[in-house]
């Protein structure tokens, strides 16, 4: 239930993984082990991995029913499904992110996220590679994922849109500029006029 939360409110989703962080050493029964019990975060570990899971088996999904469904369908039908998609998708991506900032998650699982969002040229995994790197880029900082991003920015012809592009080079500046949101150097900036 917590863990549907997070998704479904990831604006809350610094205090339900906070929340998580004080539940971590609770032991649970277990579905898949018929000795009994397991720890609240191995049941939350695996829960993040299924989600993820999802969200790029879904994507492959989407791409190859796109034209069957919009054959049959109603363009309306299916935008409400990539809306629900794309929502859910940016919740988990939020939610895994704010459990490696209190360290139930370890980099490297969010690495391999990272490494397999960057190899779909598709929107809503762009959206939450970039949403990841967003929020702990700096944890995770790959010069290969910001080669490709560099690539799906540059091109002309791209098919994404321009949202996701601007989405792609924000993070690129964000990078840039040593993973301080530009809003903020704006404000130090500003501060400092002040105080002369």
């Amino acid at each position: 239930m917590l863990f549907q939360k997070a998704i479904d409110e990831p604006i809350f989703c610094p205090q339900y993984a906070h929340i998580c962080l004080l539940m971590k050493n609770i032991e649970v029964d277990s579905k898949e082990q018929e000795c009994g019990t397991t720890t609240f975060r191995k049941v939350l570990v695996r829960m993040c991995q299924n989600a993820f899971e999802s969200i790029i088996a879904q994507s492959r999904m989407m791409i190859k029913h796109s034209i069957e469904k919009r054959k049959k369908r109603t363009q309306e039908k299916i935008d409400q499904n990539d809306v629900v998609y794309r929502k859910r998708s940016i919740g988990y991506c939020r939610f895994m992110c704010e459990l490696l900032k209190v360290e139930i998650l370890i980099p490297q699982i969010l690495d391999v996220c990272v490494a397999k969002l960057v190899k779909s040229p598709k929107e809503i995994p762009l959206e939450c590679l970039c949403i990841i790197l967003k929020h702990v880029g700096k944890e995770i900082d790959h010069y290969s994922v910001f080669e490709k991003l560099y690539e799906y920015s540059s091109e002309c012809k791209s098919k994404l849109s321009a949202r996701i592009r601007c989405m792609i080079l924000d993070t690129i500046d964000l990078k840039n500029n040593s993973w301080v949101q530009r809003h903020r150097i704006e404000e130090t900036t500003l501060l400092h006029e002040k105080r002369e």
